[in-house]
């Protein structure tokens, strides 16, 4: 995080909603469409917030590339971090969302330190360079931000200024635990006058896992998607998930996962509906370190 962003979970995570830290890991994934020439690729390698590697590739049918983005943590706390991609055509998505799959058709530099609060708390501040190669001027921006953990309750905030100090990008995630297996929380981000904003919960009755989320993008479009997963035994898991977007038919996924203490092997199969032509695969798996 700090100027280059990242996702801190790979996609093997079952509860959308926790206030545990993060654990290292490596993940291999892809995403394809059946009879498209749509496929995603990923491969993330993943130590903390500022000592991260990803890449990717993807051919989305209206563009395709590569985008690579990465960070380094020194010993002294100092870190430095660069991103580059070829994608540049990514409608509604703005260019620090978490929700971003790709770096823009730019170039950006950042250095910063990490100053470490208690055991796992911790605010990155650094300063970065962004270089875009067709929409905007070069800039330097500012960006903070912080990850702060509490007995019952997890707290994710940041913030980017721009060199004209106008609020570029703002992000504020918190999950509280209710009681010991349930945990809800709530996202708002925006970018200018353009904000995300989702609630959810994951809820743990043995031996089931269920996830629940409802929101609204940046279109002021709504959402809202549910997932039950039944854990067979302590290696073998079956989910059904159902996404509703506004407008657009309901989708239902089934998903199957192995786990163990090494990793985690994950299979999902999206169907086609009225509004979407195409079955989708998504094959992952997730190496675990200490």
């Amino acid at each position: 995080m700090a100027a280059i962003r990242t996702e801190d979970s790979d996609y093997s995570v079952d509860s959308w909603y926790g206030i545990d830290e993060v654990s290292p890991f490596a993940e291999f994934r892809g995403d394809f469409a059946d009879g498209t020439d749509y496929y995603f690729l990923n491969r993330k390698y993943f130590l903390n917030e500022q000592t991260f590697v990803n890449v990717r590739y993807a051919d989305l049918y209206y563009d395709s590339g590569f985008g690579f983005s990465g960070s380094y943590l020194f010993g002294n706390n100092f870190f430095l971090g660069f991103s580059a991609g070829e994608l540049s055509d990514v409608p509604g998505l703005p260019p620090f969302s978490p929700a971003f799959p790709f770096a823009w058709e730019a170039i950006t530099i950042s250095a910063g330190y990490r100053f470490n609060l208690g055991e796992k708390s911790f605010l990155a501040a650094s300063i970065g360079y962004w270089d875009p190669d067709y929409f905007s001027d070069e800039d330097y921006f500012l960006d903070l931000y912080g990850k702060f953990y509490f007995d019952n309750a997890r707290v994710k905030a940041r913030i980017t200024l721009p060199e004209d100090s106008d609020i570029e990008y703002y992000f504020l995630n918190a999950n509280f635990q209710i009681i010991d297996n349930l945990v809800i929380g709530a996202t708002y981000e925006g970018v200018d006058s353009d904000s995300y904003l989702s609630a959810g919960f994951t809820w743990k009755p043995e031996p089931f896992i269920i996830d629940g989320e409802i929101g609204e993008d940046y279109y002021d479009k709504t959402y809202y998607t549910l997932s039950g997963m039944y854990c067979i035994n302590e290696n073998n898991r079956f989910d059904v998930e159902v996404y509703k977007y506004e407008d657009i038919d309901a989708l239902f996924t089934v998903k199957y996962k192995y786990t163990n203490d090494a990793g985690s092997f994950n299979l999902a199969y999206t169907f086609d509906n009225d509004d979407i032509s195409s079955d989708s695969l998504t094959l992952s798996y997730a190496m675990f370190f200490e």
